[in-house]
Order: C-alpha cells, then structure tokens, then sequence
C-alpha cells in the first residue's frame, strides 16, 4: 500500500477540479487523472465488484503493488482515481501492468 501522502483523502477528492480531469477507461477499470503537485492515488472498489471487504483490500493492494513494483508513477506529478469494474477480479499482474500503460504516456505528457 502507498503512504499516506501519496493517497488521496475523500476531502482532497471532493476539491479535486472537475474540468480538468482526463479519463482513461477499459473494461476493467477507469483511471480519472486530475493535474496535482505530486504523485497521489485513490482506489475505488464497490460492493458490486467484490462484496467482502477482505477482497477489495486484496484489489486495492494488487493494483498499488503493480504501480510500486514497476515504478510505472517514478516521476509522475498527477492525481489519480482508479474505479475498478466488476471484471477486474480475474486479471493477473503482468495483464494489468499492460493496462496501466496510458498512465507511463500521461507521465511523458502525451494525452493518451
């Protein structure tokens, strides 16, 4: 899991701008990329995707171990919010690396 100044608070999500957000979808996730001063994540997992809270967890820390272990975020100065869908539960390590791939062209500047 990411420390507690790299993630997003509800209060910093609800001041985060509306108008200047970028979205990434893909059947598995959206990826909600607002403009910040550093690297921050939030994770968003609802009961409809898993039901018990031990499996969201285990979501959560999937997708942040994914992001930590490649450093896809080494120089990243964004805001991020990843909505997870209920087809996530079945992707392994090296499919969601793939699909986190948009984020390393918004660390480069492009607009994916």
């Amino acid at each position: 899991m990411f420390p507690k100044k790299k993630r997003l608070s509800k209060a910093e999500i609800a001041q985060l701008p509306q108008k200047m957000r970028q979205r990434l979808a893909n059947p598995y996730f959206h990826l909600i990329v607002f403009p910040s001063d550093c690297a921050k994540f939030a994770f968003l997992i609802s009961t409809k995707v898993a039901a018990k809270a031990t499996k969201r967890n285990f979501l959560r820390r999937k997708i942040s171990q994914v992001i930590e272990n490649d450093q896809l975020m080494s120089n990243l100065k964004k805001a991020i919010l990843v909505v997870v869908k209920k087809d996530f539960t079945g992707l392994s390590d090296s499919e969601l690396k793939t699909l986190l791939q948009p984020l390393v062209k918004l660390n480069e500047g492009d607009r994916p």
